[in-house]
């Protein structure tokens, strides 16, 4: 992690430090979500002068009237509240924290990539020399890389009925047999982890045997015919990850058999709400760093739950301080 510099507004005005593509640099945002004024701007230059072919400063973070601890400071001078991309920093600093204690086995590339890629675009459309990637965001970052074991998952419910008759026609008991099949189309979402299947019918005569069906390739058959009541059952489990997209459920009847009632339904089994990100946040929204906060919490200044802890912590304790003073 690394201040952008305070050489801004102009470009090319990033400290020698802040342009190497291995550290995050952070530049400073105000108080409504824009880059300060102040915050130093890229292009990124190589260390022979030439123009580099990486973004920098990689995201910005509220940097403008900032209250920290003083270096040195006593009493009433142990804190202090400044402007700087020194202030910006530490911000980012705590979400990346935060996303190692979320899941600890996060390597410098994964956190990186989490913070960048959650971040809200900011100033020009997509990644620019002025704001990067965007606006830190607590939320989306931790939304990334948070395991799916710690976000219930979602269960989405499919159900179809009707009859079914062999193709042949209603054939009397004994005299041939024939085929028949019943498709039901299912569409499987991004991080399916199970689907779950079963087709139920009333013709004690008939037997159906059940089949996933995706792209010309064929699953089954799936799971054993018994008694369920007076109706006769076939369900069985298939374990993702599946491959998303539109799969068939077809159950296919053979035998002699005169006109069947069937029900069809399942269940497709995806990940939590927040372990679906998987792509770039890039997007407008409020301007300020957000945690996860209830709506009602989200009026100004929510940027605050954001902050490091050691921070936060310090300024509660400053205002204690000056209020016993």
């Amino acid at each position: 992690m690394f201040s952008a510099g305070n050489r801004g507004p102009g470009p090319g005005t990033l400290t020698v430090e802040a342009q190497d593509p291995k550290v995050v640099t952070v530049g400073a945002s105000d108080d409504e979500g824009r880059v300060a004024s102040y915050s130093s701007r890229g292009p990124a230059k190589r260390s022979d002068g030439t123009a580099a072919d990486w973004a920098k400063p990689d995201l910005v973070a509220p940097g403008s009237f900032i209250t920290s601890a003083r270096a040195g400071g006593k009493g009433r001078d142990a804190y202090v509240t400044m402007n700087g991309t020194s202030m910006a920093a530490p911000h980012v600093a705590g979400i990346a924290t935060l996303l190692l204690s979320a899941e600890p086995s996060l390597g410098p590339r994964e956190v990186k990539d989490a913070l960048l890629r959650g971040a809200r675009d900011r100033g020009s459309a997509g990644v620019d020399s002025e704001t990067g990637h965007g606006l830190a965001d607590a939320a989306a970052a931790l939304g990334l890389v948070r395991p799916a074991a710690q976000s219930p998952p979602t269960v989405q419910p499919f159900r179809a009925q009707g009859s079914v008759t062999p193709l042949a026609g209603l054939l009397p008991e004994g005299l041939g047999a024939s085929k028949s099949e019943v498709r039901q189309p299912i569409l499987v979402g991004p991080g399916a982890l199970r689907l779950d299947v079963a087709f139920r019918w009333d013709d004690p005569r008939s037997s159906f045997a059940l089949f996933l069906e995706k792209g010309g390739a064929r699953l089954g058959p799936l799971g054993d015919a018994r008694q369920d009541g007076a109706w006769s059952l076939v369900a069985a489990s298939v374990d993702g990850p599946l491959e998303a997209g539109t799969w068939d459920l077809v159950a296919q009847s053979s035998g002699p058999s005169a006109l069947s009632h069937y029900e069809m339904s399942g269940d497709v089994v995806l990940r939590g709400a927040l372990a679906q990100h998987s792509a770039p946040v890039h997007r407008p929204g409020p301007t300020l760093l957000e945690a996860a906060l209830p709506p009602e919490a989200q009026g100004p200044g929510p940027w605050l739950v954001g902050l490091p802890l050691a921070a936060l912590g310090a300024f509660l304790f400053a205002r204690r301080l000056r209020a016993s003073v």
